[in-house]
């Protein structure tokens, strides 16, 4: 199952499933029972409802979220504690598990795991907001107009059967409209952008940079500019320096290294200086900018040799 597809794929019923798994004795239920609780018979007369529970829970149990036993449904034990602790918890646990290595070991355009969400991020947090998509066709800028142009023309499927079995071979991150529209809905529950008031998606990963600064801080409290990037691609590698963002930079029709951190001119992309810069104002960083070391360039031209934690862990 690819994330993008098919298109009932929810964190907030995933959200849903490993709280109401959380709650119950021995964090285990009856498949029938859990659909029937979550979604009741009645609520759709064609099933529909049910049906969108059932392709969730396969996408947790795909995920790493819930074991599945013939007709019995456990929460895995690494999502215990998140599932019990509060749905922002759970996302955040949700989003390690589709950055994780294991979900993304599919070629390119196979779409199969998390590989179709994580290129489409990889892809879609390079632009700046003036400059990203605002939707999959027409309008001032779209995905597949720009694709185009990164990626080449798009490659149909070899039939309707292949593009519904693997989202076709499109060559693309995003294939068509209808993984568009799940791709808006996977990134902003997961912290890599938001909705504006006028509908357009904007790529902004401050929530995701934000909940993992502990671990880029783990054993220090400062470190050199380009030291931290790296750190943070670690931790999440569909930014700049991170393995998914170089994978997808390697698959574009001219093929470039990720720059940000080389090179005359290199510099943070927008998206990245602008969680930095929130982050800041937050106090919950701080950038200093010493001219005996080498310097990070942010998107906005500013320098910034070393940035430290200024939150106290």
């Amino acid at each position: 199952m690819a994330l993008l597809n098919p298109p009932e794929l929810r964190v907030s019923v995933l959200v849903i499933i490993t709280g109401y798994l959380a709650a119950c004795h021995g964090r285990r239920e009856r498949r029938d029972r859990l659909v029937d609780v979550l979604a009741p018979a009645g609520l759709s007369r064609d099933g529909k409802h049910q049906n969108d529970v059932l392709v969730n829970l396969t996408c947790a149990r795909e995920l790493g979220l819930v074991d599945v036993e013939d007709n019995v449904v456990r929460l895995a034990p690494e999502a215990c504690k998140p599932a019990g602790e509060s749905a922002q918890a759970m996302a955040a646990f949700i989003r390690r598990r589709v950055l994780a290595p294991e979900s993304n070991t599919a070629a390119w355009g196979s779409q199969q795991g998390a590989r179709d969400l994580t290129n489409a991020l990889a892809w879609f947090l390079q632009f700046a907001p003036a400059d990203a998509p605002t939707g999959f066709e027409g309008g001032k800028r779209n995905a597949a107009e720009l694709q185009t142009v990164d990626f080449g023309r798009r490659h149909e499927a070899s039939s309707a059967a292949d593009d519904e079995e693997v989202g076709g071979v499109s060559g693309w991150p995003i294939a068509n409209d209808t993984r568009w529209r799940t791709f808006r809905r996977w990134a902003c529950s997961l912290g890599f952008c938001w909705p504006s008031p006028s509908g357009d998606l904007i790529p902004d990963p401050t929530p995701a940079v934000r909940a993992v600064l502990p671990d880029v801080f783990a054993e220090t409290k400062v470190l050199p500019g380009p030291a931290f990037v790296r750190a943070l691609g670690w931790q999440l590698p569909v930014l700049e320096t991170g393995e998914f963002r170089a994978f997808v930079n390697a698959h574009r029709a001219e093929p470039r290294e990720d720059t940000e951190l080389h090179g005359s001119g290199a510099r943070l992309s927008s998206a990245t200086t602008d969680a930095v810069r929130r982050l800041e104002r937050e106090g919950l960083i701080r950038l200093d900018d010493h001219a005996d070391a080498e310097r990070l360039t942010l998107f906005d031209g500013t320098t910034a040799s070393h940035v430290r934690t200024e939150s106290g862990q």
